[in-house]
Order: structure tokens, then sequence, then C-alpha cells
């Protein structure tokens, strides 16, 4: 009865899949503040005016990456490093949240703060991508199918953790202000920082692929 909470645990025990399993959760974590933020922003800011064609552009643009970008994401994960990309991708993250940061607090347009926001959620395809390749490289091969559930699944939940956290800190920093939602979008950077720092902790050719592969 107890076989498969024993299993589950015993992915834990290697070192490269915390380092990995820490990577997804403060990235995923980071994509559920960032979008809390990102919506309530754009939709449920008083100090501008949301209209059925400036949500369907708002989404449009915001999900465009999942049928452009998506497809080909395999193609690179399989050319360039892992590690590689999990440690650029992550700091590149950052620092394009941390841009949005500085156009919520400006006069720009929203197409300004949607385009590079769907910069981030591009990027976020070839991180997950990549976090799903490497597993692995990182547990040994009866432990996979174990460490391919639990992965996703914490992933998910710290997506959702963070789009509720989101809503706390957005209702303790005191409402609606734009502001507020550029200080929601500095605490999602943090996040894509504290996972580009453990990728960094991971051998740079760990997660593969082989270089002849």
């Amino acid at each position: 009865m107890n076989r498969p909470s024993i299993k589950s645990f015993s992915v834990l025990r290697h070192a490269n899949a915390r380092e990995l399993l820490g990577v997804r959760i403060f990235g995923q974590a980071g994509d559920g503040l960032l979008q809390t933020a990102l919506a309530t922003f754009v939709l449920f800011s008083p100090q501008r005016e949301s209209d059925p064609r400036k949500i369907a552009l708002a989404f449009g643009i915001l999900l465009l990456p999942y049928s452009v970008i998506g497809p080909f994401v395999g193609v690179f994960i399989d050319r360039w490093q892992r590690r590689q990309i999990l440690l650029i991708a992550n700091f590149a993250r950052a620092t394009l949240v941390a841009s949005i940061t500085l156009i919520a607090l400006s006069s720009a347009p929203e197409i300004a703060f949607l385009s590079v926001g769907s910069l981030v959620i591009s990027t976020n395809r070839l991180v997950l991508s990549a976090l799903g390749a490497s597993i692995p490289r990182v547990v040994p091969l009866d432990n996979i199918v174990t460490a391919n559930a639990i992965a996703p699944t914490l992933g998910t939940l710290s997506t959702v953790l963070g789009a509720g956290l989101g809503v706390y800190l957005r209702s303790l920093f005191g409402g609606g202000a734009d502001t507020n939602d550029a200080m929601l979008i500095a605490v999602a950077a943090g996040l894509y920082v504290m996972a580009g720092s453990l990728a960094l902790r991971l051998g740079r050719g760990a997660l593969g692929p082989e270089p002849t592969a």
C-alpha cells in the first residue's frame, strides 16, 4: 500500500532531480503570479476601461506563442544544452518581466505591455519543454514514469499557488493601482531569478543532449 509514496520519495533522493524540480516550481510559480498581474493590469484596472475588443486582443497576444512557438521548441531542446536553456531563459524572463514593471509604471500603450508579456510566455514554452526532456537525465530508468507524473503535477500546483499569491499580494498592497500591479510583476521577476539560480547549480552538460546526438 505504501509502495507508491516510497517510490515518489525516492525520486527526490537524486540531487539533480531536486534542483530540476526546484527550477520548475519557482519558474511556474512566477508564471502564475505574472499571469495574475497581467490580467489585473489589462482587464481589471480602474485606470483603464476594458471593452470586448481590448479583451480579445489581450488574450490573442498572450495565447499566440502557444500556437506559433510551441510546435517548434523540440527542435531547439534537441540541439542546445538544456541546462543552458533553463539558465539563460529564466534570467531572460526575469529581465523581460523587469521591463514590464517599468512599462506598467509609465504611460506606454497597452500593446507594449502585452507584446513583452508575449515574449515571456514564448520563453516559457521553451523552458517547460526543456524541463520535460531533462527528466530522464536526472533519475534512474525505473523512476522516469514516477518523475514524469510528479514534476508536471507540482508545476501546475505551483502555478495555481503563484496565481493565488498574486491575488493575496494585490489585496495586501491595496488593490488596483498600477503601482501595485508593478510590484506584483517585480515579485514574479524575483521568482524567475531564483529558478535561474537553481539551474546554475546543475552541471553544464548534466541535462543533455549528447554532443553526438
